[in-house]
């Protein structure tokens, strides 16, 4: 499992989408805003380069277990929330770059708003290269599994009958999990 501080990082790099649209905004608004264009896609980098290396560290350095699932069913709709939650509000709002303070009071907001709330279930650079979705175990437990979206012979099948047994895993959090094994194309 994650260590308290990986986690962390882990949900505020969730916020590098907002780092992208406020860069695309600042640079749509002109002369005066470039800084904060440059700063937010600064930003951007920094939060891919640390989620990469977190992501990383996941596959390569967390213990692995393996699970029994008896139902499963698409997570993917949080994207949606996230959307709706996070970027469109920003969109409609110049404010952000009527000064240097505004704009940073909004990021690390923002910022600890995520890391320090329960939105790191879902972080949208993973759904870049991966699904989610949501099960219960076999105690009725309910988890949110990410997996790649592609796989190979009957894992496919079990994925759709929603019976998993000894499905190969990393725990990220105590409600969350990572596939892996010899059965996804990695």
């Amino acid at each position: 499992m994650l260590s308290s501080y990986s986690k962390f990082l882990f949900a505020a790099t969730s916020i590098a989408p907002v780092f992208l649209t406020l860069a695309f905004m600042a640079w749509d608004k002109g002369e005066g805003a470039y800084k904060y264009a440059i700063i937010s896609l600064i930003l951007f980098g920094i939060s891919l380069f640390i989620f990469a290396y977190i992501l990383i560290h996941i596959r390569k350095e967390i213990g692995k277990t393996k699970i029994n699932i008896n139902s499963i069913s698409q997570g993917n709709k949080e994207i949606t929330s996230y959307f709706l939650t996070y970027l469109f509000p920003i969109i409609g709002s110049d404010a952000l770059f009527s000064s240097e303070c505004v704009f940073a009071f909004f990021i690390i907001s923002l910022f600890f708003y995520i890391a320090y709330s329960t939105s790191f279930n879902f972080n949208p650079l993973l759904s870049i290269f991966y699904r989610f979705y949501t099960a219960s175990d076999t105690s009725g437990r309910s988890i949110i599994l990410i997996a790649k979206r592609r796989y190979k012979g009957k894992k496919i099948d079990e994925i759709r009958k929603g019976t998993l047994n000894n499905l190969p895993v990393v725990e990220i959090t105590p409600y969350m999990y990572l596939i892996i094994g010899e059965d996804q194309n990695e």
